[in-house]
């Protein structure tokens, strides 16, 4: 019977028992499309924060150069927000400093011969016209059926990394069209658009989980996904060079167990719980962590959160090494505070050391001793045996003066062969005692030098009074002019 020659009751049935059979796999298909739903933006919420919070600058650029997206820190380290470097191409922009432009368009071409590069350092030129070094890695990626390159670049001139959020979202799926009303034709063919779309849903999945574990897998620091509770459940490869554990070792152990040093635990379970008591989902600071091996090291660690759902929570935690940044930081204030030749205090710390002695000095009532201390015949042994020779002296003088003195007790060198020394919680009755055990170990010394010159010395104290206080220019001049007068009365 032709559809025009039933009744409308007939039609009816026929729907009926049509959606009776079909409606048990209608009702499946849309309860998995939820589950792929839930699921992809799961996948997305751990791309998004891997992306997002990495401590160097990620972006994501094509095969012509032209700036796709970044990070926080693509921001920080350039100096252009993402939407003044969105559509720009970076030749365009005059980004990369003129003498590494030819090195930048040979990375391109690598990345659309589908190799990767790096680490290449380049400089950049910053928005503000300064310019910053970094090291650039880069790596051909396919993103929704296209070949795009994301690039990972390390700020060295400061060795500082620095995260923030961007918001970047994307709408995958569509919403179900109601089809109570829909006659039998109409109903048959919004089942086939549901099939559809639920395999192509489930294609978007796998696209994320490429792009996800692409990034989690290639990324230059270390990673680890955790519950709750600091279940390990996934580390990338970064994690496993940097604290030498294996995912087979790691995986399934509480962090506990591994990587925190336990003298940290307390101090970052309160950097934590303030976090999440501000509602933060990312929350960033520097701590101690421990290798398989025990050495401990320091890291800057970035904490991020995300609800996979109203009962499920994991977190993101990023680790980066920085030992490096931390030696040379104590260098540069090694080289800011100490004499290079002689190992002894610099005139400008020195000084700060004195003034914090002072007043410490003047709160508990007690006395400091100040000496100014000069090399006779210097210049002589200069101009007689030349400066290396000099220098030699300058050391051996500093030596002597760090065995003799007590550790307590401060040595700086003033400039030429002048040395201040400080003497905390020491009084003028000791300045007989100084001088003796000074003049036994020059006698010493010269008994071992082997040229046609003995060294000697001249020596100055003044002494500091809570009672009655000087400032240190008085205390300095005081010790300096009585210095002078010993040195005087050596000369005749």
């Amino acid at each position: 019977m032709k559809d025009e020659d039933k009744s409308k009751t007939e039609l009816m049935q026929e729907l009926k028992i049509f959606r009776e059979e079909r409606g048990e796999i209608l009702l499946n298909s849309i309860t998995e499309n939820k589950q792929v739903e839930e699921k992809l933006i799961n996948l997305e919420g751990l791309f998004k924060i891997v992306f997002d919070y990495a401590p160097d600058a990620y972006y994501i650029n094509d095969l012509k150069g032209n700036f796709i997206d970044g990070n926080m820190a693509t921001e920080r380290v350039t100096g252009y927000r993402k939407e003044e470097l969105i559509g720009k191409n970076f030749f365009n922009l005059k980004l990369f400093a003129l003498a590494d432009i030819p090195k930048a368009a040979k990375t391109l071409l690598k990345n659309i011969m589908g190799r990767p590069t790096g680490p290449d350092e380049f400089i950049l030129n910053r928005k503000d016209k300064s310019t910053v070094t970094v090291n650039i890695s880069t790596y051909p990626v396919k993103m929704k059926g296209k070949t795009l390159v994301l690039g990972i670049a390390g700020d060295i001139t400061k060795c500082k990394q620095m995260q923030k959020e961007i918001g970047i979202y994307q709408e995958y799926l569509e919403e179900l069209v109601n089809g109570r009303t829909l006659k039998l034709k109409r109903a048959n063919e919004q089942l086939q658009k549901d099939i559809a779309m639920h395999k192509q849903d489930k294609e978007s999945i796998q696209k994320s989980q490429q792009e996800f574990a692409s990034l989690f897998n290639k990324s230059p620091e270390a990673i680890a996904y955790t519950d709750e509770k600091g279940t390990i459940l996934k580390i990338n490869p970064r994690f496993s060079e940097l604290f030498g554990y294996t995912s087979k070792e790691i995986e399934g152990k509480n962090l506990d167990e591994g990587i925190i040093n336990p003298a940290d635990k307390m101090e970052e379970e309160i950097i934590l719980t303030k976090g999440l008591l501000n509602h933060r989902t990312n929350i960033n600071f520097e701590t101690i962590r421990k290798k398989k091996d025990g050495t401990l090291f320091p890291v800057y660690l970035s904490v991020s959160n995300i609800l996979i759902d109203e009962k499920k929570e994991r977190w993101i935690r990023i680790y980066v090494d920085v030992s490096e940044k931390k030696h040379m930081e104590e260098q540069l204030i090694k080289l800011a505070r100490v004499d290079s030749l002689t190992g002894c205090y610099n005139r400008r710390y020195a000084l700060e050391l004195f003034d914090r002695h002072l007043k410490l000095s003047q709160r508990n009532k007690s006395s400091i001793l100040l000496a100014f201390l000069d090399i006779d015949g210097f210049k002589a042994i200069n101009d007689t045996f030349g400066h290396d020779e000099g220098d030699k002296v300058l050391k051996e003088v500093a030596g002597l003066l760090k065995r003799t003195l007590r550790e307590v007790d401060i040595i700086c060198r003033m400039g030429g062969d002048e040395f201040l020394l400080i003497f905390p919680d020491s009084s003028s009755k000791e300045v007989f005692l100084i001088i003796n055990r000074l003049k036994k170990n020059f006698s010493q010394l010269n008994k071992t030098i082997k040229k046609d010159y003995s060294i000697k010395f001249s020596i100055g104290f003044s002494e500091y009074l809570s009672d009655k206080p000087k400032t240190i220019e008085e205390l300095i001049r005081i010790a300096d002019q009585r210095m002078y007068e010993e040195k005087k009365k050596n000369k005749e």
